[in-house]
């Protein structure tokens, strides 16, 4: 086996024990506190509290619960900058996008993040909206298990939500992708 399979190999066993840990990191998160400080109405910190306990397919499956759930998660990508919060809601989207038992198509799964209320309000493009959260957390926040996860959740939903206006959804995130390869090749070289 040549050295670049066995970091690969190395890596994905890696990725994988940082997603267990990132699970894991509930327990170690106070989410009463970001209900108490207003950053997270205490409906959604309950949501969030129940979307640990009860299994994802059945939260999935309920028409009023999944929305809610789904938009709980976005809003603390959003608002939140504790990485043990982070890492654990970003994974918890990711199982909701690849969660193709609970009978909802990847588009169905992916307008579950969209609050059509807020985005009512401020009058904007939906996936705008929810592209602009994702490219602010990758901007912001330096952890490789929370970057690769958001940006493997970010194509997920502009692949999901693309049409013939894409190109401009795209470009700020293939730009950023653009810039990590470029410095992943870099470090390499050194």
């Amino acid at each position: 086996m040549s050295s670049s399979s066995q970091e690969a190999i190395g890596e994905q066993e890696n990725f994988e024990e940082c997603r267990e840990s990132a699970l894991e990191g509930y327990s170690k998160v106070d989410w009463s506190s970001y209900g108490r400080a207003g950053v997270l109405s205490g409906s959604e910190v309950d949501l969030i509290k129940s979307g640990e306990e009860t299994p994802l397919e059945y939260t999935l499956k309920d028409e009023v619960m999944a929305p809610r759930y789904a938009q709980a998660l976005s809003k603390v990508v959003s608002s939140v900058n504790d990485k043990a919060a982070l890492r654990y809601v970003l994974t918890r989207m990711e199982d909701v996008l690849v969660a193709e038992e609970c009978g909802l198509s990847l588009k169905e799964r992916v307008e579950l993040f969209f609050s059509t209320k807020t985005l009512a309000e401020v009058n904007t493009d939906p996936v705008s909206k929810i592209r602009d959260v994702f490219m602010h957390c990758l901007s912001t926040v330096n952890d490789a298990y929370c970057s690769k996860t958001c940006a493997a959740i970010l194509a997920t939903i502009l692949i999901a939500q693309s049409n013939s206006q894409s190109k401009e959804l795209l470009e700020p995130f293939i730009i950023w992708l653009c810039d990590q390869m470029s410095a992943s090749r870099s470090a390499k070289k050194k």
